[in-house]
């Protein structure tokens, strides 16, 4: 089977980039790939197993005739990804959706391009008559911009998924909502993949504090990928700093692309600038350092595109037990290897409770380190996803696709075992 894959790579900063760098190292095991996007990949590995070609030799018929099936991986942000939605639209494929919500991608493309019209009439394309009211206050004036008030209610996906072959999402949530839209594209959910699960032991982690500066006997707690209002960083200071504990840090990795979003600031305001580290971006190895390091996950979302998160999962795999908002994808991990905060008026008060759980009893802890290493052995291993990958897409090339699949059977039996 011979495979175009679509996809942004480093050294483009972007959760998708390495997440595809890990996949088609995998999948070139059971498949031919060659690769496409708007520049080469900068990681010698991908360049040394990998042809590689403009996203554009796509347009080219004979081209394109070469592959038994073409793979665009989506995400929401559009500078990233226009030249993949953009080369979908014209040449349709098989659509690996990593966010449900493309609302920004979709007001970028043509709102804050001057393109009203087009903005408009795609909401309506997507969503109706509801879509073309919900919006029609933001274009009087009169309203915020709905892909920040309205992001879960206009998805504004319907055109994508009109057009796909099949497609690939990463949660249940996602995939009734592309069955909602179009009940007869094969759509299957294959959780996102993690690293080799393997539990940080002691040592390791008393040596990756050690190495990144940080004393080994603080409590630290993480928050990792890019840094938004919505990974709420700054409710997450603030319950730690109202926790009237000085023994922690608080380190936060990941590129902040929110300008107005003050980290130190708000530090400062709760009295402990000491304790809270903005990171930025790092590269791969020493984000997983910086794991290492971790006592604590905080990996909170409010609102929510619907999207899965990656770091999350590696967290997981390493042991590192999560507090998680209870919302979304989120809402489907299983209350044995995490630890579920309430958005809203109690959401300080419920991060605060989810911490205490994992502080206050070292036999907890622990059970909670194992069992997100177990869920993410039986759920998010890559090698059995090569295999699954596989079989999807000789479905979809054949039309012998069914609803019954290996991904879902592997999720419902991990989030069916017992609660802590």
């Amino acid at each position: 089977m011979k495979v175009a894959y679509c996809s942004p790579f480093s050294p483009i900063k972007s959760g998708i980039a390495d997440f595809s760098e890990e996949l088609v190292l995998e999948l070139m095991r059971v498949m031919d790939i060659d690769l496409f996007y708007e520049k080469p990949p900068a990681n010698k590995v991908m360049a040394d197993n990998f042809r590689f070609y403009d996203i554009t030799k796509l347009k080219d018929d004979s081209f394109a005739s070469r592959y038994d099936v073409i793979v665009y991986q989506m995400g929401n942000n559009y500078p990233i990804h226009k030249c993949i939605g953009e080369m979908f639209m014209e040449r349709p494929g098989i659509l690996e959706l990593h966010d449900i919500a493309l609302h920004h991608y979709l007001a970028s493309e043509t709102y804050s391009a001057g393109f009203e019209k087009e903005y408009a009439e795609t909401v309506k394309y997507c969503h109706g008559d509801f879509g073309a009211e919900l919006i029609k206050p933001f274009l009087e004036g009169n309203a915020p911009p709905p892909w920040n008030e309205h992001l879960m209610d206009l998805t504004v996906n319907k055109r994508f998924i009109d057009k796909a072959a099949g497609v690939i999402v990463h949660s249940d949530l996602a995939k009734q909502t592309v069955k909602g839209i179009r009940p007869d594209v094969p759509v299957i959910n294959i959780p996102l993949h993690a690293d080799t699960p393997k539990m940080v032991t002691e040592a390791e982690k008393y040596a990756a504090k050690v190495s990144l500066g940080i004393d080994p006997h603080l409590l630290v707690l993480g928050s990792f990928g890019f840094v938004t209002s919505n990974k709420r960083v700054l409710q997450a200071i603030e319950a730690l700093a109202t926790m009237r504990r000085t023994d922690f840090r608080y380190i936060i990795v990941g590129e902040v692309i929110e300008p107005a979003l003050d980290i130190m600031k708000k530090a400062a305001e709760m009295g402990v600038p000491d304790k809270v580290m903005p990171v930025g971006y790092v590269p791969m190895d020493r984000l997983r350092q910086y794991m290492q390091a971790c006592d604590i996950c905080l990996n909170l979302r409010y609102p929510t595109g619907g999207e899965s998160s990656a770091s999350l999962q590696k967290a997981l795999s390493m042991g590192i037990p999560a507090v998680i908002t209870d919302v979304g994808t989120f809402s489907e991990y299983p209350e044995s290897c995490v630890i579920k905060a309430q958005y809203g008026a109690n959401e300080i008060k419920s991060i605060q409770r989810a911490v205490k759980l994992f502080t206050d009893s070292r036999s907890r802890y622990m059970r909670y380190r194992a069992n997100a290493v177990n869920f993410i052995r039986d759920t998010a291993d890559i090698h059995k996803h090569r295999d699954i990958y596989r079989q999807f897409f000789e479905d979809v090339i054949n039309g012998t696709f069914t609803e019954s699949d290996e991904a879902d059977r592997m999720i419902d039996e991990a989030a069916a075992s017992p609660s802590l």
